[in-house]
């Protein structure tokens, strides 16, 4: 089963909670609602998405699909500063408290959901190259972004472009991930990510800016993988 970590609000809590009581209380719901949610996904026995050629695990494809959207991606870089701000004290629990749980995994498949820009993308992919356990093993490891915009996708590829001497094993071409009430709206992700199940499923910033069905749709994908 894979591991979800639920950075909804993540540094952005600090000034809320400092700024109004309110804040405290907006959390409170979220969190609640999140666990009440963490605990029901043992009631969802999804079917697995119709698998066929998987063809983003061939390193050619990704070569072949990075350069065409590389080509478009010229120009598309986002600035995303809350992304810049938090992106540190993010990567200080990934590479503390879930990380080293899979030093010792042959493999390690991460699904990034709502990536953005492409700001955490590139950042937690070029330190968990850098971590003690991991380093020489970066054609053991998959990261894939998604994001259902986009402009967004684009950015992502552009954040790759700058740093692709160290990204090029590991971060995958982004493809677009829609979240409703039923999971993935998209019907070919099956051809987008390993045929095993993934070890993380991240997600950042997205469930309190979201229609309640994308956090519904979220717990549904984490339980098929």
């Amino acid at each position: 089963a894979s591991n979800v970590i639920l950075m909804s609000y993540c540094c952005h809590l600090r000034g809320l909670l400092l700024s109004n009581r309110q804040g405290l209380g907006y959390l409170l719901y979220n969190l609640f609602s999140i666990y009440a949610f963490t605990c029901s996904t043992s009631n969802f026995r999804a079917q697995a998405f119709q698998s066929s050629r998987h063809y983003f695990r061939h390193n050619s494809y990704n070569t072949v699909l990075l350069l065409r959207m590389a080509s478009s991606a010229a120009g598309s870089k986002k600035i995303s500063p809350s992304a810049e701000r938090n992106k540190g004290p993010i990567w200080n629990i990934l590479e503390t408290k879930v990380f080293p749980k899979f030093v010792k995994n042959e493999k390690l498949n991460v699904l990034e959901i709502a990536a953005g820009a492409g700001v955490h993308s590139e950042h937690f992919c070029t330190n968990l190259l850098q971590m003690e356990g991991f380093l020489g093993k970066e054609k053991e490891f998959q990261w894939y972004p998604t994001d259902p915009d986009e402009s967004s996708r684009l950015s992502i590829v552009a954040y790759y472009e700058e740093n692709k001497n160290v990204l090029k094993n590991i971060l995958k071409p982004p493809f677009p991930l829609t979240l409703g009430a039923n999971g993935s709206m998209e019907q070919d992700i099956a051809d987008c990510i390993p045929e095993s199940s993934l070890d993380v499923i991240i997600c950042i910033n997205m469930i309190h800016i979201s229609p309640w069905e994308a956090t519904i749709g979220l717990m549904k994908t984490a339980g098929r993988y």
